[in-house]
């Protein structure tokens, strides 16, 4: 008896990879390519998760001007409090990072390779809570996944650890999360 070939077939199933995430680079004011990848470009649209953009926010009743301003002057506590108000104070983002290697300058905090993570993790806090509008922009980057495209900082920019794109990728999760108990609890 001759084996009987079936009357139909049914077509294999297609595998349907996963979309690859999507990265987005951030640094400077301008669209540019990466430092770390001259294929990729920087968006200047994102220039809003710098800390050197302007955010107002306060923590513990003092003003900051950006998150860089609260970042740097965190060094200096509590040991040098009036170099940290310094700091604070500084004109631009730039000139409170500047201060912080300035000739005469106190020497940071001895924890500050340990704690630097939760300074970070204060000033993304305050800057996304208090500015509504940030927020807003965070949340809208959806998945993708973000870096700070810094030329030369190992530890927050893509060259090195990326921290700075991991820390506002998991802010992002928690807003996303808070705003959905939210819709739930309003339903």
């Amino acid at each position: 008896m001759a084996k009987r070939e079936p009357e139909f077939f049914l077509p294999a199933r297609k595998r349907i990879a996963p979309e690859p995430a999507r990265h987005r680079y951030f640094y400077g004011r301008f669209d540019v390519k990466c430092c770390h990848d001259p294929t990729k470009n920087r968006e200047a649209s994102l220039f809003f998760l710098s800390n050197f953009a302007n955010a107002k926010f306060i923590v513990d009743g003092k003003s900051y001007a950006t998150s860089e301003h609260f970042y740097q002057s965190q060094k200096f506590l509590p040991h040098a409090e009036q170099y940290s108000e310094r700091v604070r104070t500084a004109v631009t983002s730039a000139a409170s990072k500047a201060l912080t290697t300035a000739s005469g300058s106190p020497g940071i905090r001895l924890d500050w390779d340990v704690y630097r993570l939760t300074a970070m993790r204060i000033a993304l806090q305050a800057k996304f809570s208090q500015n509504l509008n940030m927020r807003a922009q965070l949340l809208a980057t959806d998945d993708a996944i973000l870096h700070e495209d810094a030329p030369r900082d190992q530890f927050w920019g893509v060259s090195g650890q990326d921290m700075l794109g991991k820390m506002l990728c998991e802010l992002r999760e928690q807003f996303q999360k808070e705003d959905d108990a939210e819709d739930k609890v309003k339903t």
